[in-house]
């Protein structure tokens, strides 16, 4: 049976900081520093696009978003967008859609 254990985490508490904060980039550089696994578990950073997990205004730019993905994937880590969703919970609006696509 194959198990998945996933490190590195999520952001600042957003009661604290935004997601965008650059203080969150010490994830990115743990996975950069040592590599894709820390502690036998796939190093993994899990942060939102916007200002709450599900909901509120966009808050990163097209730019960041790319900058640390790539850095992430580049150290062979992984990295997940949460995305915010409509009042019906069934879509994502349009900005985050742009920025997903770039």
């Amino acid at each position: 049976r194959a198990e998945e254990h996933y490190t590195c985490g999520h952001p600042t508490p957003m009661v604290q900081r935004s997601p965008d904060w650059d203080g969150n980039e010490s994830m990115i550089r743990t996975i950069e520093n040592h590599g894709p696994y820390l502690d036998g578990s796939l190093a993994h950073m899990f942060i939102p696009m916007q200002e709450k997990w599900f909901a509120g205004k966009a808050c990163f730019k097209k730019k960041k978003i790319v900058d640390w993905t790539l850095r992430v994937v580049k150290a062979g880590g992984a990295i997940t967008w949460a995305t915010a969703l409509d009042e019906d919970f069934n879509s994502i609006p349009e900005i985050q859609l742009d920025q997903l696509e770039t």
